[in-house]
C-alpha cells in the first residue's frame, strides 16, 4: 500500500559476509528485519563453506531473510534468456535446500539494463528487486561503490514525506572506522591474502611458516 510508509532494507553481499553479519546484529538489535542477498557463484567467498554457511545462518536465527545475489556475468554471454533464467533457478534451489529456507525475491548483481527489461524476467518466477514496483513506485536508494547515488536517504525527500522506501547497502562499505572506498578494498585484500596463507597452512605442512609472517 502506497499510502503505507515502510521502508524495504535490501543488502547485496559483494565481498564480505563478515560485515555482513555485524550489520544484521546492528538491526535485529533495533528490531529492524532486513534481506540479505548472497551470491552463490562469486571468487570472494564460499556460502557452502563451514564459516560463512555459519554466517548466513545467523543472520537468519535473527530474523532476516535471505535472498539470492544473481550474478549475470557468471554465465556466458552468449546464453539465450531462458538458459539464464534456467540457471538463476538451479542456484535459487541450491540455496534454499542448504540453509532449509525460503528465497522469495532475488537481486541481480551490477545490473545491465538489457537483463533488467527482459520479458518475462531472469528470476522467473520469483521477482527481482529492479522491477518498477520496487524502483519508479517505490523511491529506491542505493550505496553502490560506496556513496549514495540518489541521495543521502535520511535527507531525502521520500523520508520526510513518509513516502515508501527501498534502501540497497552493500556490508563492504559500512565499518565502525571511517576510509574510502578505495582504502576499504585495499584492507579487503589484504585480510584475504591473510586468511589465504593461514588456510593453506591448516591444509598443507609443506606450506612454508615464513609466509605467514610476511
Amino acid at each position: 500500500d502506497a499510502d503505507v510508509p515502510f521502508v524495504l532494507m535490501r543488502h547485496d553481499v559483494d565481498f564480505d559476509p563478515v560485515n555482513a553479519l555485524e550489520l544484521a546484529r546492528i538491526e535485529h538489535a533495533r528490531g529492524i528485519r532486513a534481506s540479505y542477498f548472497f551470491m552463490l557463484r562469486t571468487e570472494y567467498y564460499n556460502v557452502f563453506s563451514s564459516d560463512v554457511s555459519g554466517i548466513v545462518r545467523r543472520i537468519l536465527d535473527m530474523g532476516h531473510m535471505l535472498g539470492l545475489h544473481f550474478d549475470r556475468a557468471a554465465y556466458s554471454a552468449e546464453l539465450s534468456a531462458p538458459v539464464l533464467t534456467a540457471g538463476c533457478a538451479r542456484e535459487v534451489d541450491c540455496m534454499q535446500q542448504w540453509f532449509s529456507t525460503s528465497i522469495n525475491i532475488v537481486s541481480y548483481h551490477r545490473p545491465d539494463p538489457v537483463d533488467v527489461a527482459v520479458q518475462p524476467p531472469l528470476s522467473s518466477p520469483l521477482p527481482h528487486v529492479y522491477l518498477p514496483l520496487y524502483t519508479n513506485e517505490i523511491t529506491y536508494l542505493s550505496d553502490s561503490r560506496g556513496r549514495w547515488r540518489h541521495g543521502y536517504p535520511l535527507e531525502h525527500d521520500a523520508f520526510a514525506s513518509r513516502r515508501p522506501m527501498q534502501i540497497l547497502t552493500h556490508p563492504i562499505w559500512w565499518s565502525r572506522s571511517k576510509s574510502s572506498p578505495v582504502e576499504t578494498l585495499l584492507a579487503l585484500e589484504r585480510a584475504k591474502i591473510v586468511e589465504l596463507r593461514r588456510s593453506m597452512a591448516r591444509n598443507c605442512v609443506v606450506y612454508p611458516q615464513a609466509s605467514l609472517d610476511g
